[in-house]
């Protein structure tokens, strides 16, 4: 069963290149099966809702925050 959870860090910009890095490295993390670190803005937020990534306080996030969602294993 996996779980999926979000982090919004409000009004924190991180450049775009760094953010796919992150992703990245997250995702090499023992446990977790997918990882998308993003900019909340419309676009980035439909990308987040079509890989089941916007839930909670992550759907709330406004586009000059930054989002961080997992999905691991519990």
């Amino acid at each position: 069963m996996s779980v999926t959870r979000s982090r919004v860090l409000a009004g924190r910009y991180v450049d775009s290149v760094l953010l796919m890095r992150l992703s990245q490295k997250l995702e090499l993390c023992e446990g977790i099966e997918h990882a998308a670190a993003m900019m909340a803005t419309p676009a980035n937020k439909k990308t987040l809702a079509q890989g089941g990534f916007l839930a909670g306080e992550a759907a709330c996030a406004q586009a000059n925050d930054l989002v961080v969602s997992v999905r691991a294993r519990d």
